[in-house]
This record gives structure tokens, C-alpha cells and sequence, in this order.
């Protein structure tokens, strides 16, 4: 317990930027109190316990997990059931993410707005679609380690088939699709396939784990978009007990894979038992409490702050009046600072902050790597603002921002550029989603000329493309600074 108590004062320093943006921009901004200050409050306390018990069973059980089955099927030579494994862990853990659920059910209810569709049936096939391609993504993955295929090449590849595909899709479906490869990287699944990498990597001889452990996620968050756009281009809050059935019923079938692998296929015995079920009821206990703050206190933040930011009666004008697009600044600068905040906060980004230190010896540090992140998170969030004022398409920012990351991938150090790649995948989670996805929609609604479906999803997409720009960026000009201080040295 002393170690989980260590860990609470980390946890509010990493939830305390995301509670001052929101105080300043409800109290001096809007001016107006909360709504519901206790729930708020609750809800907070709540978010802080969730985390620091999620982080502690990290490092009990999903880390130590992960690592020990790849290790395993390394030794046991076994490619085939490798594979069967990545393939599973990859469907299991995305097919009920509560991410996915929610913008899948989101934009099933807008899609029926606009075509004959059943709402059920599209999400549900919205979401075996994304696990499908999630589960192939990590098989595509585990293939390029056991290979040695440079990472670059093929998610280079990857944006070009996203590029090729966009103009073919029904322009309704383009924001979905794109956000369908942030939502899938979710507190759960990271830890499990940084550590199936990672682990992997580690056993192959000849193999960098800071170049070939990394990069799982990025082909998780990549594969998605193509899938969607292949699958739809054709033509085509609750109780905290019911959080806690759903948090289980969640991690339920990652357990099943996990036991089934190393039991049966494996044919080893589970160590240390006790400690790998302590670890897992932190991890349900800290998602469980975590998901319970999240609705009670913040998910209701980005949609009304969307609306209010950008509300006639905010901005002095009348109703269906457009006016320059400078004049949302308040809705940029909400933005900027929700999207850092939330970055900062993000449980997946520092379970890899946290891997990528550890397994670098120091060179990479958590704190910078997450900073670094959760500047392009911001960034984004401005981006993406700016684009539904001006109505601006999606493609056009994707495009440029794919654009940047190929050039980049030349320039920047070899060994940071998979972490880069993984680096946007994991920023779109439990946290951001939610948050980003209903800024887009509330801005959307409220800005006149735009629709929800056309311009309110994307978010998402731009929010997991800006973090491989600002890591990358971040490790050249820490290479810059590095070879200008030896060159003094030497002179």
C-alpha cells in the first residue's frame, strides 16, 4: 500500500492541469458557476483514486503479463499460435473498449438521422469491423518484428491506401473512419501490446526493442481508418455498479485470452498468482472508479463548453449570424489547453511513458515524451477547431498532416520513430475521446453552415496525428542541441 500511496500525489499532479482549464474558462471566462459542484467534486476524487490504483496494477500484473506470453511463444518457436494469439488479444481487447462503444453508437444515431439505418446493427457492425482490423493490425505487427521489416515503410503505405481510399467514401463516413483508429487504443490495451512488443523484441536476437518493440500500436491505430473506409466507402450515465459490471465484462475476455494462451497453449502454470490478482483487481477497481469520475464530473465538459464558447449570445451576435473565424478565439484557446490537459491525464500515455524510460535506459523520459505528446494534442484541438468554423474539409488536414510525418520519419532518429508512430495511438483513450469527440460535435451544432456527421467527427483523427509530428520534432531538436553542445566541446 505504500507504494500506491506514492503514486496518489503523481496522480493529482497529473489531473490538476485539466481541473484549472476547466475552472478558469467556467468561472472567468463564461462566468458562470458548476452546475453540480459536489458531483463535480465526487467525480474528481474519483478520477484520482481510479488512476493511481489503474497505475499500480499496471505495473503488478498487465506489464509483467504481456512481457512474460511473448517471452514464452519466442522460446516455445511456435509462430503459428503467435500469431493466433495477437490476433485475438487484438479483437478481445478493442471489440467491447469503451471508447469505441461510444463514438460506434454516436455515429450510428447521427447516420440514422441521414440514411435508412438501424442503429444496433450499425454500430455492431461499426465494432467488429474496427476489432477485426485491430486483431489483423497486431498480426501485421508481431510479423514485422519476428521479419525485421523497417516500421516506416509500411505505415508510409498505410497512409497512402488512406489517401487513395478517402475520395471514393462517402463523405459522411470520412470523420468516422479516421476517428476509428484513435479510439482503439484504450487503457487496457496498450500496457498489454507495449508489453507483447516490447517482450518479443527482447527475445529475438539481433532485435532493438526501442526499434522493433514499438509500433504495435501505431498498425492499431492505422488499420481501423482502411477497414471503415473499405467496409462503408462501398456505397454504403450510469451507476457506479453498472460502470464496475461493464469494466469487468470489459476485461473479462482479455483475462480469457491471457489464461487460455499461457495455460493451454503454453502449457506453463500462472506464477505469483497472488500478486497477478492484486494486480488486475487494482486494474478493474482504478478503471472502474476512473470511468465513474470521468461521467460524474468531466464528460459533460466538452460538449457545453463547445456550445456556450461558440453560442450567439457568447459571441454578441444573432442567431444564424456568421462572423470571421477569428472571432471563436475562446473556442481555440479552450482547445489548446483541454487537449494538452487531457493528454497529460491520459493512463495510456504514461503506461508507455513509463515502458519507453524503462526499457531506454533514461534517454527517453516520460515526462518529456508525454509534454511532447501533449503539445500536439493541443495543437490539434486549435486545428481542428479552426476547421469547423471554417468548414474546411478533413481531408485537407490530413493530407498536409501525413504530408509531415513522411518527411519527418527521413529526418528524425531511427530509434524514436516507432515510439513516435505509437505515440498518437495511445493519446486517444479514456480521457481524450470522450472530451475531444463532444467539443467537435458541440462546436458543429452551434456554428452555422456545419453538420454534426460531416464536420463534427475528425476531431479524434487530428488529435492522434499531431503527437507523431511533436515527438519526432522534439527528438531532432534534441539531436540538434546535442551535436551543437559536442562540436563546442570539440572546438
Amino acid at each position: 500500500m505504500r507504494a500506491v500511496a506514492g503514486s496518489f500525489g503523481g496522480s493529482v499532479r497529473d489531473v490538476a492541469p485539466f481541473v484549472v482549464v476547466v475552472a478558469v474558462f467556467q468561472l472567468a471566462v463564461l462566468r458562470t458557476s458548476f452546475p453540480d459542484l459536489g458531483a463535480t467534486v465526487v467525480g474528481l476524487i474519483a478520477v484520482v483514486v481510479g488512476l493511481t490504483l489503474f497505475l499500480r496494477g499496471l505495473q503488478l500484473a498487465l506489464f509483467l503479463i504481456g512481457e512474460t506470453m511473448a517471452q514464452g511463444f519466442a522460446r516455445k518457436g511456435s509462430v503459428r499460435w503467435l500469431l493466433a494469439f495477437a490476433f485475438a488479444l487484438g479483437f478481445g481487447t478493442t471489440v467491447a473498449e469503451p471508447a469505441l462503444l461510444a463514438v460506434a453508437n454516436e455515429a450510428a444515431r447521427v447516420r440514422a438521422e441521414t440514411r435508412d439505418v438501424e442503429i444496433g446493427s450499425y454500430a455492431t457492425g461499426l465494432r467488429y469491423t474496427v476489432a477485426a482490423s485491430v486483431g489483423t493490425a497486431l498480426v501485421l505487427g508481431v510479423v514485422r518484428i519476428l521479419v525485421g521489416w523497417p516500421i516506416h515503410r509500411i505505415i508510409i503505405g498505410g497512409y497512402v491506401a488512406v489517401v487513395a481510399l478517402t475520395p471514393f467514401a462517402p463523405k459522411e463516413i470520412v470523420g468516422i473512419a479516421y476517428d476509428s483508429g484513435g479510439v482503439t487504443t484504450s487503457t487496457i490495451t496498450v500496457p498489454l501490446v507495449t508489453a507483447l512488443g516490447v517482450g518479443l523484441s527482447l527475445s529475438i536476437r539481433g532485435r532493438n526493442p526501442m526499434i522493433d518493440g514499438f509500433g504495435l500500436i501505431a498498425f492499431a491505430s492505422l488499420a481501423p481508418i482502411l477497414f471503415v473506409l473499405l467496409r462503408d466507402g462501398g456505397g454504403m450515465t450510469g451507476s457506479l455498479l453498472s460502470i464496475a459490471l461493464d469494466t469487468l465484462r470489459d476485461v473479462a475476455p482479455i483475462v480469457a485470452v491471457l489464461v487460455f494462451f499461457q495455460v493451454v497453449v503454453l502449457r506453463r502454470k500462472v506464477t505469483d498468482l497472488r500478486r497477478l490478482g492484486l494486480g488486475l483487481v487494482y486494474v478493474v477497481a482504478g478503471l472502474t472508479l476512473f470511468v465513474f469520475g470521468l461521467e460524474e464530473a468531466l464528460l459533460s465538459v466538452g460538449r457545453s463548453m463547445g456550445e456556450q464558447l461558440s453560442s450567439p449570445s457568447f459571441l454578441g451576435i444573432e442567431e444564424g449570424e456568421t462572423v470571421a473565424w477569428w472571432r471563436y478565439f475562446w473556442v481555440f484557446a479552450f482547445g489548446a489547453t483541454l487537449g494538452f490537459s487531457c493528454a497529460i491525464a491520459e493512463p495510456s500515455l504514461m503506461a508507455v511513458g513509463l515502458k519507453a524510460e524503462e526499457i531506454s535506459g533514461g534517454t527517453v523520459k516520460a515526462v518529456g515524451l508525454r509534454v511532447a505528446v501533449a503539445i500536439g494534442v493541443g495543437v490539434s484541438l486549435v486545428l481542428s477547431s479552426i476547421r469547423i468554423v471554417t468548414g474546411v474539409p478533413l481531408y485537407v488536414f490530413m493530407l498536409a498532416g501525413y504530408a509531415v510525418v513522411v518527411a519527418q520519419t527521413a529526418l528524425a532518429p531511427r530509434t524514436i520513430v516507432p515510439l513516435a508512430y505509437d505515440s498518437g495511438g495511445v493519446t486517444t483513450s479514456t480521457v481524450t475521446v470522450p472530451l475531444v469527440t463532444a467539443l467537435g460535435l458541440g462546436l458543429a451544432s452551434t456554428v452555422p453552415g456545419r453538420d454534426e456527421l460531416v464536420d463534427g467527427f475528425g476531431v479524434v483523427a487530428l488529435a492522434a496525428l499531431f503527437p507523431l509530428m511533436t515527438v519526432m520534432g522534439y527528438a531532432q531538436l534534441s539531436q540538434l542541441l546535442a551535436a551543437r553542445a559536442a562540436r563546442r566541446m570539440t572546438s
